[in-house]
């Protein structure tokens, strides 16, 4: 499908693992291969291996959130900015960090057509 849109934020290993497996399903993918880190977009998960640093054959969502949730950590993954509505909002509620997988136009990430999605830090907003 060349117009896929794919955009959830959420908090948690357990659900960064079925958004990771969904976005396997939607890419028509049977596992990521290589990932990126990309200062503006994230963390960079492609179904190609030689689109990035490789992961050892094909892996699937549950051996790469353990590692996203690991990179999440990191300062590399602090400093990437939020996405749209994924923004530290000031408002009469509170927020929490979180995550944010996505695509982008095309279903690429940036221009990278082997992009399955990306991982970001996101805020969630919580009302009163």
């Amino acid at each position: 499908m060349d117009n896929r849109i794919f955009n959830i934020n959420g908090k948690g290993r357990e659900m960064l693992e079925r958004t990771l497996d969904l976005a396997l399903v939607q890419a028509n993918k049977r596992g990521f291969a290589s990932w990126i880190v990309d200062p503006e977009r994230g963390l960079v998960l492609c179904w190609l291996d030689s689109a990035g640093t490789p992961f050892l054959g094909q892996v699937g969502a549950s051996a790469v959130a353990e590692m996203v949730m690991e990179w999440l950590k990191t300062d590399k993954a602090t400093a990437v900015p939020p996405g749209r509505m994924c923004e530290n909002h000031h408002h009469d509620g509170s927020n929490s960090v979180g995550w944010q997988v996505y695509c982008e136009d095309w279903g690429y990430v940036g221009a990278n057509e082997y992009a399955i999605c990306a991982v970001r830090p996101a805020y969630l907003w919580h009302g009163k």
